[in-house]
């Protein structure tokens, strides 16, 4: 069992890098879509950062390869998704964490980085609930990619599997917290899209039959 929750481990890591790729896809693809968070993509370019810094200083090469793709790809998400904050703004803001995280990394213990780098994962998430519940309660269609959320549900769930199995209480919480808030954003962002699509196809059979009215009128 103990190899089993090891090996689960590493594959739950390497699906959260895989987070970052759907949402990148969509927002390329709907560059105009709205709702996409960038103050939680900051966070979670700051926490991936964490633990590339964490696996340079502990000399563990498997945090490297996949913190590389999530933070620079979790940095190119917040210049590109649309948002009230300028751009400009966003670029200041995100490479402000970015700069904090690398002197916290050039000053503190390596363990004390680990530990950033679990904090700031543990609620990269929330502002993006918040986003997905303004979605929600507008009826609107957002820019968040689906396919994202879900590899961090299968993600959770593995990492909530191998905290049962070694009886981590840390890894536990979080991925219990994790698991909470990634289904809340699942359901908020589907029910939203799921009422856009009402809303439009009840506006086509209303303009549908209002051209029938007129050309029947005619």
């Amino acid at each position: 069992m103990h190899t089993f929750a090891l090996a689960l481990a590493y594959v739950s890591a390497a699906i959260v890098v895989a987070t970052v790729l759907p949402q990148l896809a969509r927002t390329i693809r709907h560059p105009g879509l709205t709702g996409v968070s960038p103050v939680s993509w900051t966070l979670t370019a700051a926490s991936s950062l964490s633990w590339l810094a964490y696996g340079l200083l502990t000399a563990t090469p498997f945090q490297i390869p996949g913190n590389v793709v999530l933070c620079t790809g979790s940095v190119a998400l917040v210049l590109l998704v649309p948002s009230r904050w300028r751009r400009g703004h966003r670029a200041v803001v995100v490479g402000g964490a970015l700069v904090v995280v690398v002197v916290a990394a050039l000053t503190l213990p390596p363990s004390i980085v680990g530990y950033i780098g679990f904090s700031l994962g543990l609620v990269a998430s929330w502002p993006q609930l918040v986003d997905s519940f303004g979605s929600w309660r507008a009826g609107e269609e957002s820019g968040v990619a689906i396919g994202s959320w879900i590899a961090r549900l299968v993600s959770g769930a593995g990492w909530f599997t191998y905290a049962v199995i070694m009886r981590d209480t840390p890894v536990l919480v979080a991925s219990v917290v994790g698991l909470v808030t990634t289904v809340a954003v699942l359901s908020l962002e589907t029910s939203a899209r799921s009422a856009a699509r009402r809303a439009a196809a009840a506006e086509t059979s209303e303009y549908s039959a209002t051209a029938a009215i007129a050309t029947a009128s005619a």
